[in-house]
């Protein structure tokens, strides 16, 4: 349904103006929104999770918060490194080498990346997410 509503502003034009900033920001949102959706069992939980203030949180949620920003871009370097060096242009890092080179370097960046994934990756497994229904 979301999809369909953005497919139809895209149409009448109305996401021309929107910065690209405000577009991830917007899809952010609505993407946690769904998340919360899945996660909560009730109305009134889904209800008590958005009116919660992160101001008011505790040094302890903070410092949890603070942790799992640090998390999520230790994650997100290979995919960046992995950007920088093959990915779109105008990010792309030149190189000035043949092709042979290029790909040599590439594969050896990719083996690396996967190395580090699997390095870090969690040991402790967790349910899947629709096995809550």
């Amino acid at each position: 349904a979301v999809l369909g509503v953005e497919r139809f502003l895209v149409a009448l034009g109305a996401t021309r103006r929107v910065p690209w900033l405000a577009k991830v920001v917007i899809t952010f949102g609505i993407t946690c929104f769904g998340w919360l959706l899945f996660r909560e069992r009730s109305l009134a939980q889904i209800a008590h999770d958005l009116a919660q203030s992160p101001f008011a949180a505790s040094a302890e949620q903070w410092r949890m918060a603070v942790y799992f920003v640090a998390l999520v871009f230790i994650y997100a370097l290979p995919l960046v490194i992995h950007m920088l060096t093959t990915g779109i242009d105008g990010w792309r890092i030149e190189a000035r080498l043949t092709n042979r080179s290029q790909f040599i370097l590439e594969t050896g960046i990719a083996v690396l990346l996967l190395l580090g994934i699997i390095t870090i990756r969690s040991v402790a497994t967790s349910d899947f997410i629709y096995f809550q229904f």
